[in-house]
C-alpha cells in the first residue's frame, strides 16, 4: 500500500491489491524456463503458492531485479551529478511507480536558476516538452572518430537498452540466443532508429536484426506509453565479437551481459544441420534477404538506403539524400 495511486483512494483495500497482485503473478515464470503448473491457484478467494519451487525463484529474482534497479539508479544519480555539480543544478527523485512487466519507473527533477535554464533551453529547446519526440542524430556524431562513437553507443545501450531471448529457432531449437535491444518510446522519430542502426551498422561494424515496431503500430497497445517501443535488436554474440569491451558502463548490465555470452557459447555448439545456416543468418547485417518485408518497407520509408541494390522496384524508388 506504499503507491500513492493505492493510497489516495479509499476504495483501494488490502484485499483488492491481494486481489490484483494474484491476478498479475498466477502464470509468472521465467522467460526461458517451460513449467508444468501455475506459480498461484485460487481458492475460493484465496490465492495460494500452487509451485514453491517457482515462488522461491520469483522471490530470488525480485530480490536480483531490487539490487539492479539501485544499482542503476546510482549509476544515473551519480553521473547527473558529476555533470551538474558545476552549474548549481539541485536533483530530486521521485518515489517509484510500478509499470507493466513488474518495472518500476523512477522520475528525475532537476531544478536550476534562470539564466542556467535560458541557457540550455536555447540549446536544447527544452521548452518544447518532451524533447525526445523531436530528437534526430546531430550531424557532427558522423564525425567522431569509431572510438567516440563505440562510446556514444555505450551511452545510448546504458540509459536505454534491456535484454531479451531469442526464440529457440534462433539458436539450437531448445535454446535461443541473447539479444540486446536498445529501446526508443514509440512516439520518438521513427528516422531517429534508423539514423541509429545505419550509424551501428555502417560506422561501427556491428550487425543489427532488424528494428521492431519501427512504424510504432499496434494499436491496442496505444494506451501504453503512447504505443508499442522501438527496440534496435542486437544479438550478444555479436556484440561480444564486434564490439570493444566493455559494451556497458553500468557494471550490472555489462555482467549480465558475460552471463548471456556464456550461455550464447554452450547454445552455438550444440547448433547443427541446417540450424547452422539459419545462426548464421541472422547474425548477419540486416538486410539478409532480397524479399520485401514489411518492416523493410518501412525502414526505407524513414531513410535507409542500405536496402537499395536489392531487386523490387519499390526498394529503388527511394532515394539518396
Amino acid at each position: 500500500m506504499k503507491n500513492p495511486k493505492l493510497r489516495a483512494n479509499p476504495r483501494i483495500t488490502p484485499r483488492i491489491v491481494g486481489q490484483f497482485c494474484g491476478q498479475k503473478l498466477k502464470n509468472w515464470h521465467p522467460i526461458s524456463l517451460i513449467v508444468s503448473r501455475s506459480l498461484l491457484t485460487k481458492n475460493k478467494n484465496r490465492w495460494k503458492i500452487n509451485h514453491v519451487n517457482l515462488a522461491k525463484r520469483y522471490l530470488v529474482e525480485q530480490e536480483k531485479y531490487f539490487k539492479r534497479n539501485q544499482r542503476s539508479l546510482s549509476f544515473v544519480i551519480t553521473h547527473l551529478q558529476d555533470t551538474l555539480k558545476h552549474f548549481s543544478v539541485h536533483i530530486d527523485i521521485s518515489s517509484p511507480e510500478p509499470g507493466p512487466f513488474n518495472m518500476e519507473y523512477f522520475s528525475i527533477e532537476c531544478h536550476m536558476p534562470p539564466k542556467i535554464f535560458d541557457l540550455i533551453n536555447k540549446k536544447y529547446a527544452l521548452s518544447l516538452g518532451d524533447a525526445y519526440r523531436y530528437l534526430v542524430l546531430p550531424k557532427s556524431i558522423l564525425e567522431y572518430s569509431v572510438e567516440d562513437k563505440q562510446e556514444f553507443i555505450r551511452g545510448l545501450a546504458d540509459a536505454t537498452a534491456h535484454f531479451d531471448q531469442g526464440p529457440y529457432w534462433y539458436g539450437d531449437g531448445k535454446n535461443g540466443l541473447w539479444q540486446v535491444r536498445l529501446t526508443l518510446l514509440a512516439d520518438s522519430k521513427p528516422e531517429l532508429a534508423v539514423q541509429l542502426c545505419r550509424l551501428i551498422q555502417e560506422d561501427i561494424d556491428l550487425p543489427v536484426l532488424t528494428i521492431n515496431w519501427i512504424k510504432g503500430d499496434i494499436p491496442e497497445k496505444k494506451d501504453y506509453r503512447g504505443g508499442r517501443e522501438r527496440h534496435i535488436i542486437l544479438w550478444v554474440s555479436n556484440i561480444r565479437k564486434n564490439f570493444p569491451s566493455p559494451f556497458f558502463r553500468n557494471e550490472w548490465k555489462e555482467e549480465f551481459l558475460e552471463e548471456c555470452w556464456q550461455e550464447d557459447q554452450n547454445t552455438l555448439t550444440n547448433v547443427v544441420g541446417k540450424r547452422r545456416r539459419i545462426v548464421k543468418n541472422i547474425l548477419s547485417k540486416c538486410p539478409r534477404t532480397k524479399k520485401q518485408l514489411a518492416y523493410s518497407t518501412a525502414c526505407i520509408t524513414y531513410g535507409c538506403t542500405r536496402q537499395n541494390n536489392n531487386s523490387t522496384p519499390n526498394l529503388h524508388s527511394f532515394s539518396n539524400e
